[in-house]
């Protein structure tokens, strides 16, 4: 049997086109890895339940959106602070500081495991201005196709 290569469908009508997903079928014998994109709270949800995890790999995905979540729920905490008479809000920034960096030291972990590198490399931040800027261009590439020494690769790729 052959299966889409894009949404691994069955091509039980031997058609030129995936019936699931429209896609130009060039079929292989067997069913593909299906990566599926959890979206942003799906993402979130999954830094928060892998808090303590740092072995595996995470996609970039995964780290931008932790990142992102945790950027506009700083604006939000730091706006109340600004507030007259909301001086109990500024406590609310540590908390969250609290919450959220042990699913932070984690999901960067992974991140760096994805491309191949040890987590101990997070120690570069801090080296200033430039670990700062190498965590960054190295969290913003690409990751290994295919599995390496930290695991397989989470978007199913093989090299």
């Amino acid at each position: 049997m052959k299966y889409c290569n894009k949404c691994g469908a069955e091509n039980t009508h031997n058609t030129d086109a995936c019936l699931s997903c429209g896609n130009r079928f060039d079929g292989v014998e067997e069913r593909p890895h299906v990566v599926e994109d959890l979206g942003f709270g799906g993402y979130i949800q999954k830094c928060f339940k892998n808090y303590v995890n740092f072995s595996g790999r995470a996609r970039r995905a995964e780290y931008w959106y932790f990142w992102l979540f945790c950027m506009i729920v700083n604006v939000v905490i730091n706006s109340l602070a600004a507030i007259p008479n909301m001086s109990g809000a500024a406590y609310l920034s540590y908390i969250f500081a609290l919450i959220v960096f042990l699913p932070a030291l984690a999901v960067n972990v992974r991140r760096l495991h994805d491309i191949g590198k040890s987590g101990w490399n997070l120690l570069w931040i801090f080296l200033p201005i430039i670990g700062a800027i190498m965590l960054i261009v190295w969290e913003c590439r690409e990751g290994e196709p295919g599995s390496n020494q930290y695991g397989p690769d989470p978007l199913g790729r093989v090299k």
